[in-house]
């Protein structure tokens, strides 16, 4: 119990001072959006982080420069916005629809975990300038992902009815305390039982967006 409880206050305080110091998981966010090759996120840390970086980003507060980005997600992210309907729909799925492909290749419930929320990051971003505005367009791309996907995902199984939620399908979720700091979880693994879709969809915005920015 004493090293259960020493593993918690460690992991929460790297989640607390992911804000102030991104390089603390090795994240730098600049390079993740405009290196090809960098790597996918991986861990808690490296979603919090992102997430951090994009609100300020939105915020403001930052400006990365990514106006040489000659490959990389950022490009992609331009493709998409500079593209018309229908096109543009079926660029958005083709955007995401790798990290669904990976979904099923995760070895613990954290790497899970990270696969599923980076990819709703990313479709925040490939729905920012959507003419429908954003939470309708990433509601209507991932209606085109299949079912299964959802049932056992630790951030998106509330898109599913509650009997069908398998969120520790991919290994035990970490202690409640850290969960009560991680972005985008399901419902069901915050204790929220019967926690409907809307609900689950405006905890998303707030987490994603400031407050100026939320719809």
């Amino acid at each position: 119990m004493v090293e259960l409880i020493a593993f918690s206050v460690g992991v929460l305080m790297l989640v607390s001072s992911a804000h102030a110091d991104e390089k603390q998981s090795g994240f730098d966010g600049e390079a993740y959006l405009c290196d090809g090759t960098q790597t996918h996120l991986a861990s808690y840390i490296d979603v919090i982080a992102f997430n951090e970086f994009m609100k300020d980003v939105r915020s403001k507060i930052v400006a990365p420069d990514v106006s040489n980005c000659a490959s990389g997600r950022w490009q992609t992210l331009n493709l998409i916005s500079e593209a018309s309907e229908p096109e543009v729909g079926s660029m958005r799925t083709a955007f995401v629809f790798p990290w669904v492909s990976s979904s099923r290749k995760m070895q613990s419930f954290e790497a899970r975990y990270a696969n599923d929320a980076e990819m709703l990051l990313q479709l925040a971003l490939a729905c920012e300038t959507a003419a429908s505005g954003r939470g309708v367009c990433m509601r209507e791309t991932l209606e085109t992902m299949p079912e299964a996907f959802f049932a056992d995902s630790p951030v998106f199984c509330s898109l599913v009815e509650e009997s069908e939620r398998v969120p520790e399908a991919f290994g035990p979720a970490p202690a409640v305390a850290i969960r009560r700091e991680l972005p985008f979880l399901c419902s069901s693994l915050l204790g929220a039982e019967g926690q409907n879709q809307d609900a689950w969809w405006q905890s998303v915005d707030s987490s994603l967006f400031p407050a100026t920015l939320q719809e």
